[in-house]
Order: structure tokens, then C-alpha cells, then sequence
């Protein structure tokens, strides 16, 4: 699946970054597991290519959690700079948003930043 096959060519981008880079879920974690990166495939939009194959929009939400803003400038200057690089299964890519949010967890805030990507791709008929 050419699905799977870019999530998985991105983790394995991002994962020299930290060393807590995850696949979906948000895992419990402490202020020294600081920084996590999530990847995150919420949606894939397809449209069929005269009955031939599907071209997919695949939305993909990376998401950074730090301590601290000077952390989460870091963390998001590593990432965008990593994916300059980024190689896969794919036609083309968009960044199309980047925001930042701040959160509380058991008296701790936290900065939740999310670079959002728009990943373009084809596949077969009745594939992902």
C-alpha cells in the first residue's frame, strides 16, 4: 500500500529528529520525554482517473509537543528542514498549515505545534 509506505518513509525521516516519534497515538508521556512528534494520516480525499486509478490527497498532521516556545521553534525549524528531503510513493507535496497551541496536563503546560501536509499520489484501482 502506497499509503502506508509514505507514512512509514516519513517516520523513518523524522525519527532522527527525537527520540520519541510516534504513529498516530499521543502516548503518555513526562516532561522528559520532551519532544514527541506524531504523525498523524486523517484523511485521504480520492477521486477516480477514468476508471484507470485514484488519485489521492492525503492530509497528514504532524504534530510536535515541547515544554517550552524556544523548543517548539526548534523542534519545527528540524522538521521543516527534514522534510526539504523527503522522498516517497508520492506525485507532490504542500505544506498548508502550521500552527501552534498551548495546553495544560496535570498543571504543566505544554506548546502543541501541528505542520499540516497535503500528500498527492496515484494508485491502482481498489488500492490504498
Amino acid at each position: 500500500m502506497q499509503r502506508e509506505t509514505i507514512i512509514n518513509d516519513l517516520f523513518t525521516l523524522l525519527k532522527p529528529l527525537c527520540e520519541n516519534v510516534e504513529l498516530f497515538l499521543t502516548p503518555a508521556f513526562e516532561r522528559k520525554d520532551l519532544p514527541i512528534i506524531i504523525i498523524k494520516d486523517t484523511d485521504d480525499t480520492i477521486e477516480n482517473d477514468a476508471f484507470a486509478s485514484i488519485s489521492h490527497a492525503l492530509s497528514v498532521e504532524v504534530r510536535m509537543i515541547t515544554a517550552k516556545y524556544s523548543a517548539s521553534n526548534d523542534i519545527i525549524k528540524a522538521v521543516l528542514n527534514a522534510l526539504k528531503g523527503y522522498k516517497s510513493k508520492f506525485l507532490k507535496i504542500e505544506q498548508t498549515s502550521l500552527n501552534r497551541e498551548s495546553f495544560e496536563l496535570y498543571d504543566d503546560e505544554y506548546i502543541l505545534s501541528t505542520i499540516t501536509l497535503k500528500i498527492y499520489y496515484k494508485s491502482e484501482l481498489w488500492e490504498a
